[in-house]
């Protein structure tokens, strides 16, 4: 895609309006910025001393504004569009497209067999916490703990079985 630039330099100097940010500094002094030009910042004993430098700065600094116009020389085609109804005419469109959403619903309802098995598991986890708080008084977050150490406790002791 070729783009096309137009600047447009507008000779004259307008008077230009900036939103300033005045800060106090821990040491007394004021500190001036422009807002959205962090570069252009002062510093002076009082805000009219810092808004007085910052002056003096922009001014020394002589920046131009220049306005930027970017044109499309063309519109460009989305690289996918070329294929866009390819198949409008094919015989075996509408037997592909019935085997398509069949797969797709044959995978929906493998996966919520697998969202019910997560859930019934997470149950499962929550009772076995609950269980394990009786004996930390309610606290859920002991009892988390209690029950990690309780099941890997388990583990170890099943390696040590099928060791023996």
């Amino acid at each position: 895609m070729s783009l096309s630039r137009k600047i447009t330099v507008k000779k004259t100097a307008p008077q230009l309006n900036y939103d300033v940010l005045i800060e106090n500094q821990p040491d007394g002094r004021v500190k001036a910025t422009l807002l959205g030009l962090p570069y252009y910042q002062s510093v002076g004993a009082t805000e009219e001393e810092a808004l007085n430098n910052l002056i003096q700065i922009v001014q020394q600094r002589k920046p131009e504004i220049v306005t930027l116009e970017i044109e499309h020389a063309e519109e460009a085609e989305h690289p996918w569009m070329k294929f866009a109804g390819m198949f409008k005419d094919d015989p075996q469109l509408d037997e592909v497209m019935k085997h398509i959403e069949e797969y797709r619903r044959e995978l929906d309802a493998e996966m919520e067999d697998y969202y019910q098995q997560i859930d019934e598991y997470n149950k499962q986890i929550d009772a076995d916490i609950d269980e394990h708080a009786k004996f930390t008084g309610g606290d859920r977050n002991h009892a988390l703990v209690r029950k990690a150490v309780f099941d890997s406790m388990k583990a170890n002791k099943n390696v040590e079985d099928k060791i023996q």
